[in-house]
């Protein structure tokens, strides 16, 4: 069962990164095609409704997050006719929801082009790009359920492949469309059209490798309804203050400062936002993994295998952070021009994000697997609401660099300290014993990686574009990279990596 489960954690891995790198290199690629065809307003137009219609999908209260966590620990244990019922009353909860997002995206399409002052020849165009990715919302929602059934039986590596082949469908309908003067409408077509195919094929995945999941309307109660909103509602309080965390700081830049500057803020940061993708991976990965050891009552193998988790991802986010941030700014200019740039500490800044974010992840993954939702997810509202704040006031002063940096500073006052707090006595450890062993070395670690990202930064203003992009980003990384494995990572976890790469190689 414990290969079974490895095994399955690193095909979701292993193929959870091949999408992620084929997405990257697509955006790397299209995002300046786009904008051969879109100007700077356009995109920012197609940035804010993509973030704000994410609002959307929140309607669901949380169901499906819900219905992933306990499916996920009722598979350590079987229970088929539990697994159903809970299917079942999702299903048909989700019906519910579709009517109310059609709802309100109709209050959407109407407000949006007053509230961000379009100008009145894209205003039609933007209301139709609306419609279309309201679409594409609910096609989603349909079929959350089945999807959520599918990763609590860690078949992620399947949904990968699929992601692969929706993002090959999307890229080619969206130049297409492009090149026939379809403008911001292509990226909504090709939206709605991957949308389909994702949905679609969930459906027929379930019914022919899931074949025992049942989902009636008989089997669907309002005791199973509450079992799963009264942890799903925290869930679902979450995701919106994470959108006030991770997303809304688009928002403000739109209303604050100009929509133009959205395209400014969402290209200079791009590259930290696939990061954060990359390492995402490995926790998104885990969680299924983790929800069934605690369903079997694994939990001293649980705490270890958190422990990994931290290393991987706050040690491998200092690692890429410092290795973007001495690229970065050689990077969007030779990309998509100079003038999408936000300059050297909005680039700093947004270093600092990805560190604090990456820093949080395992803690969410590990306490969500653990059904230990309301206490993070209040935190997470509190730490939303204070980025908004903070964003508000410093945008108001300092334009794009202090709504970036309250995203920093709203999570170091918040998430940072207290999820490892709560993740801790999930185990029973005292929460010193997270950085006793390890805060000297994080530290130098930290500030070591950084002076390299400094040094090698200003070597390579003696080169250009792409050229010096590349030295400058692969330098730091490797160096950063020697360190981290050297220093960071317990003799424990070197171990596991080693055998797990070993395992992937063909044998002879």
């Amino acid at each position: 069962m414990k290969s079974s489960r490895t095994s399955k954690y690193l095909a979701g891995l292993f193929t959870g990164y091949t999408v992620t790198l084929a997405t990257l290199a697509v955006g790397f690629w299209l995002t300046p095609f786009t904008l051969r065809f879109l100007d700077r307003e356009e995109f920012g137009i197609f940035s804010l409704a993509v973030d704000l219609l994410i609002w959307l999908t929140f309607l669901d209260l949380g169901i499906t997050a819900a219905l992933k966590v306990q499916a996920a620990q009722l598979t350590g244990c079987p229970h088929e006719e539990r697994l159903s019922r809970l299917a079942s009353t999702a299903f048909f909860t989700q019906l519910v929801v579709i009517g109310s997002v059609a709802l309100l995206g109709a209050l959407f399409i109407y407000l949006f082009p007053s509230f961000f002052q379009v100008r009145p020849e894209l205003q039609k165009e933007t209301q139709q790009v609306i419609a279309l990715m309201i679409l594409g919302t609910a096609l989603t929602l349909f079929t959350q359920t089945f999807s959520g059934i599918l990763v609590a039986h860690q078949q992620i590596h399947i949904d990968n492949l699929i992601r692969l082949i929706s993002l090959a469908v999307r890229t080619t309908i969206t130049v297409i469309l492009l090149l026939n003067g379809w403008k911001m409408l292509s990226l909504a077509v090709a939206s709605v059209a991957a949308n389909t195919i994702i949905a679609g094929l969930a459906v027929m995945r379930v019914k022919f490798t899931l074949p025992w999941v049942t989902i009636r309307y008989r089997l669907a109660s309002w005791q199973t309804f509450g079992s799963l909103f009264s942890l799903g509602v925290w869930f679902s309080i979450g995701g919106v203050a994470g959108i006030l965390i991770e997303s809304f700081d688009r928002v403000v830049a739109g209303r604050l400062v100009s929509l133009e500057s959205v395209t400014t803020l969402t290209l200079t940061g791009r590259v930290y936002m696939w990061a954060l993708m990359l390492l995402g991976q490995i926790t998104d990965t885990a969680r299924p993994a983790l929800g069934q050891l605690m369903g079997q009552g694994k939990y001293k193998e649980t705490l270890t295998n958190y422990r990994h988790l931290v290393a991987l991802t706050a040690g491998g986010a200092i690692m890429v952070s410092a290795s973007l941030w001495s690229c970065n700014g050689f990077f969007v200019p030779w990309w998509v021009g100079g003038q999408n740039y936000g300059g050297t500490l909005l680039d700093l800044a947004m270093a600092a994000n990805l560190i604090v974010h990456a820093w949080i992840l395992p803690n969410r993954a590990t306490l969500a697997s653990g059904l230990i939702v309301k206490p993070q997810t209040i935190c997470r509202v509190i730490e939303g609401c204070l980025n908004l704040l903070l964003a508000i006031i410093l945008g108001m002063y300092f334009g794009l660099l202090g709504i970036v940096v309250s995203t920093a500073i709203a999570g170091i006052l918040t998430s940072a300290w207290f999820l490892p707090f709560l993740t801790l006595r999930l185990f029973k450890q005292q929460f010193r014993t997270l950085f006793q062993p390890e805060a000297f070395r994080i530290l130098l670690f930290f500030f070591f990686s950084f002076f390299v990202s400094y040094e090698v930064r200003f070597l390579g203003l003696s080169l250009s574009g792409i050229r010096a992009a590349f030295i400058t980003g692969l330098a730091t990384f490797l160096i950063s990279g020697l360190l981290l494995y050297f220093l960071i990572f317990s003799r424990e976890l070197k171990s596991k990596l080693r055998e797990n790469i070993l395992s992937l190689m063909p044998r002879q």
